[in-house]
């Protein structure tokens, strides 16, 4: 459908409990590689975003930093700059 879709927790665990940033990440046009309801992939231009390293403090909770993350690759689809948070 290309909408995103919910993030699971294990980068959030993992990025915390290393204490090592994030890098926010999204992939434009994927979803014309293989559409809803087809089942060979065809060649398609797709555009990667990266916005900036995401720092999550420490103390932070899991929920909180994988909402965190899920913001940043929001505001990354819609064109805009991700904030360092």
């Amino acid at each position: 459908t290309g909408e995103l879709m919910p993030h699971h927790g294990g980068p959030a665990i993992l990025a915390l409990s290393q204490d090592v940033p994030v890098l926010p990440m999204y992939i434009e046009g994927a979803i014309n590689i293989l559409p809803p309801g087809t089942r060979e992939s065809r060649p398609a231009p797709v555009h990667l975003r990266i916005g900036p390293l995401l720092h999550i403090r420490e103390g932070t909770s899991v929920a909180n930093a994988k909402h965190a993350m899920e913001e940043a690759i929001r505001a990354l689809s819609n064109g805009q700059q991700a904030r360092a948070a």
